[in-house]
């Protein structure tokens, strides 16, 4: 049998049903913000981790020309060597539609049922495209098929709309022949960037086929995997060099070395930037959660005043009625789990959907780890019960003298301040709307609550605003650092006057530059290197690059062991400006000065040397790796055009085309990646302007509840029902509108410091800041409409109630 102050307890929680809902959903929504967050970042790393340890991933990947199975056999015999395998890649289209045709690159492996380095495991399940056919699919491909990588459904014009397992594709290839092959089967490749990232798709095919589309017979790329600690990146580092040197005396043209970070993911990168963005937001919904619970718990408990008084008058002690309050905060939270739990599990495998293209992961089936369920307990138990402290512990201790004397009309100290008396001057308005004004101010300490929750709502709201615009812009300045229009990689260097001859031969193009590249290390004085970096050959008066300087200066003509580095690079090499390093060109140390830093989009260490000092140091004087140009038009259909009409010119002068790429394909990468993170921030935007609704509400439902014996005296003397609904409607909306200004102006700097946490998490560089005036209105549309449904349930209940039920309320 229950004593009488439980009964009371559970009386309350029946019979003030709103008030039980909104202190059940501010609890919920802390308990489900970080849930979901934590769960998610979880569940994320773990499928990665998984994915990345069963693929085997390559210590170190080499990218050459002409590298034949006896050469890859000879490496595998190497010391230090315990793995090798070579690929080859050939570029081709595939018909999207009619007449429509994009990019796909197709790989070939000499037995792909046997690969030890970078497995490509194939799938027969494929939850976001249950109507492929996956399990109808089969590995290896055979003579003619193709089997196409999971990632490149998720974006649109990448392969032909609904294609399935079974259908004929169309291919045509670099000397514009068509060719037919049939999909048999989805793979998935988890150690290479998702197709949405790259621009275009990719899939699989035999060394017969791969050679039957324009490809060669022997491989473009090697992969090793090391004996001895695979965790020692020096280790790695030492054999990848005896590899390279392996390489380079066959006679062999080593374009870039890879050597991997150890146990490290390539989406690592990306998940630390999703935590770095969620975690801060789901603890900021918890922080804007426990002051709303203190907000409902502090009107609970004046409400209550009158009742701690009757109960103390009758015997009941400070700590029995504290314990009384204490015992329904815990229900509360017992109930608030009851609702974030099962919410936040569901909001997890959406949220792992979301990210399974973005990651090019499949997640298995939903698991609910005891971690993460002990912290949402241990939330939803713990922090309303700290929330709660200071308000159970001010209400119990009123005695029974101030608690009897509390009464009249309203509550809530108005007219002894300044700003008060000011209020009390207020001339030329309605009296309803006098009398809004005035109760907006009557309880500062809970408007000052309210306000912080609608306060923070609206500034992250306005500063994600600023952040997406901020990514968008820092997508345009990345693009016009590029100033081409399309890019054609060879496979070894050409003569320049070669390459240019035929690009301008070609309808369309407009200017023509000839580049060099190489990959390069960073000897250390401790005998160690850096990893490979790619260096760029440019001319100094580059017409195709916009260079966006940090520091320092750009190339100059003359330049000799001048050496422009990017962000990545200086964060990665410690490097400031006027320091001195050294890196190998063709065998002979050479000792480079950097000059400059310049920004570009991204975690890669790359490097601009002078042209002509590099080509005639690397002896290739007159020769050039790759051409960029510029085209009469730039829509994406006139480049794509130009750039097929180029690479069959190329092919059809017997010049290796290694690939190409048009900005408009550069672009498509980032604009998915950021449209993922500005999904994932608006969610918990949300989740923020939720629990700033649910705070006024509770707000204007308290308040309603405290004068319901004024609204019985403004009944008594001729108040309508409209006259009544209209002061607490007025109320609920200047509260949001206060909100709004003073978001409006915190958004200012959130904003900033959003936009450069988000840019050094994901680029190492602040993106570049834009503030949106947009999202400032939109907030204010929100923040209203928000302001009048959270007052309109109160309005009509105070609209309701009579003349006898007021006076006789207690």
């Amino acid at each position: 049998m229950l004593s009488p102050r439980w009964r009371k307890v559970l009386r309350d929680l029946w019979y003030n049903k709103t008030r039980t809902i909104l202190v059940v959903f501010s609890i919920a929504i802390g308990v489900f913000a970080v849930g979901m967050v934590l769960h998610t970042n979880l569940l994320v790393a773990e499928r990665v981790r998984d994915d990345f340890v069963a693929a085997r991933p390559a210590n170190a990947t080499f990218y050459a020309e002409n590298i034949t199975d006896e050469m890859v056999a000879r490496v595998s015999k190497m010391g230090g060597v315990a793995a090798a395998e070579g690929r080859s890649s050939v570029q081709v289209q595939v018909q999207i539609s009619d007449g429509e045709w994009a990019p796909l690159e197709l790989t070939a492996f000499p037995e792909p049922e046997n690969l030890l380095i970078d497995r490509v495991l194939p799938i027969n399940t494929f939850r976001e495209f249950p109507d492929v056919g996956a399990e109808r699919g089969i590995w290896p491909p055979g003579r003619r098929e193709v089997v196409i990588e999971r990632s490149s459904y998720f974006n649109q014009g990448m392969i032909p709309p609904d294609m399935v397992v079974g259908d004929k594709l169309t291919f045509k290839t670099s000397d514009e022949k068509i060719k037919i092959l049939t999909v048999v089967g989805l793979a998935h490749e988890s150690n290479r960037a998702p197709a949405p990232f790259n621009g275009q798709g990719f899939g699989y095919v035999d060394i017969e086929t791969l050679e039957w589309l324009g490809g060669s017979s022997t491989y473009d790329q090697l992969n090793i995997r090391v004996t001895g600690d695979d965790m020692d990146e020096e280790h790695i580092t030492a054999v990848a060099e005896e590899v390279e040197e392996k390489l380079s005396k066959s006679g062999r043209t080593v374009y870039f070395t890879e050597v991997h970070t150890p146990g490290r993911s390539p989406r690592d990168d990306i998940l630390e930037g999703f935590t770095a963005i969620m975690f801060p937001m789901g603890i900021m919904s918890l922080l804007l959660s426990g002051f709303l619970v203190v907000n409902i718990i502090s009107a609970l408990l004046s409400q209550h005043i009158r009742q701690i008084g009757m109960m103390k008058a009758v015997g009941a002690r400070n700590d029995q009625i504290t314990q009384m309050y204490m015992g329904m905060i815990f229900l509360f939270g017992i109930l608030s789990l009851l609702v974030a739990v099962p919410l936040a599990a569901l909001a997890t495998v959406q949220t792992a959907r979301l990210l399974s293209s973005f990651l090019n992961v499949t997640f298995t089936e939903y698991t609910l780890p005891w971690p993460v369920l002990g912290v949402e307990v241990l939330i939803g138990l713990v922090a309303p019960f700290l929330a709660a402290l200071i308000p159970v512990w001010r209400g119990t201790r009123t005695t029974v003298r101030e608690a009897i004397s509390d009464y009249g009309v309203g509550k809530g100290v108005f007219g002894s301040s300044l700003f008060d008396r000011a209020l009390t001057h207020i001339r030329h308005m309605s009296r309803p709307n006098i009398i809004s004004i005035r109760n907006t101010f009557r309880r500062r300490g809970r408007l000052i609550l309210t306000l912080i929750t609608l306060v923070m709502s609206g500034a992250i709201f306005i500063a994600v605003t600023n952040v997406h615009g901020s990514l968008l812009r820092t997508l345009d300045f990345a693009l016009q650092y590029w100033a081409f229009d399309t890019q054609v990689s060879f496979n070894r260097g050409y003569r320049v006057d070669q390459i240019e001859g035929v690009a301008y031969t070609i309808p369309g193009v407009k200017d023509v530059e000839s580049w060099g590249f190489a990959s390069l290390r960073i000897k250390h004085d401790n005998e160690t290197e850096s990893e490979g970096i790619f260096v760029r050959a440019v001319p100094a008066n580059t017409q195709m690059l916009q260079p966006i300087l940090i520091e320092g200066r750009w190339l100059v003509e003359g330049d000799e062991s001048a050496l422009v580095i990017n962000q990545a690079l200086r964060e990665d090499e410690n490097l400031t400006l006027g320091d001195t390093l050294i890196m190998e060109v063709e065998g002979k140390e050479r000792e480079w000065t950097v000059v400059g830093t310049v920004q570009i989009l991204g975690n890669e260490p790359q490097a601009f040397v002078n042209y002509p000092y590099y080509m005639r140091i690397s002896g290739n004087v007159g020769r050039a790796g790759q051409v960029q140009i510029i085209t009469e038009q730039n829509d994406s259909d006139f480049v794509n055009g130009v750039t097929e009409q180029l690479q069959e010119a190329y092919e059809r002068a017997g010049m290796g085309v290694e690939g190409t790429m048009t900005v408009n394909e550069i672009r498509e990468g980032p604009t998915f990646f950021f449209g993922v993170i500005v999904t994932l921030l608006l969610v918990m935007t949300v989740l923020i302007a939720s629990v700033g609704a649910l705070g006024l509400a509770g707000t204007m439902s308290v308040n309603v509840l405290e004068r319901t014996r004024e609204i019985g005296v403004l009944r008594a003397i001729g108040a309508s029902n409209m006259a009544v609904r209209k002061i607490i409607l007025i109320e609920g909306i200047l509260i949001g509108f206060i909100s709004w200004v003073v978001g409006a102006l915190l958004a200012l700097p959130l904003g900033r410091l959003m936009s450069d946490g988000i840019g050094y998490a994901m680029f190492e560089i602040p993106l570049n800041y834009a503030f949106s005036p947009n999202g400032i209105g939109l907030w204010l549309l929100i923040v209203l409409v928000l302001a009048t449904l959270a007052s309109l349930l109160p309005a009509h209940n105070a609209s309701r109630m009579t003349v006898r039920e007021t006076l006789a309320y207690q």
